[in-house]
């Protein structure tokens, strides 16, 4: 139980990291 826990807030944080690379880019594109 306390595994499966572990693992899925593993996967929410790489989600969380890769929308907030998303995000990162966008903002870069209206800079230029």
């Amino acid at each position: 139980f306390w595994h499966n826990e572990e693992k899925s807030f593993t996967i929410t944080g790489n989600i969380k990291k890769e929308e907030i690379i998303k995000i990162a880019e966008s903002i870069e594109k209206n800079k230029k």
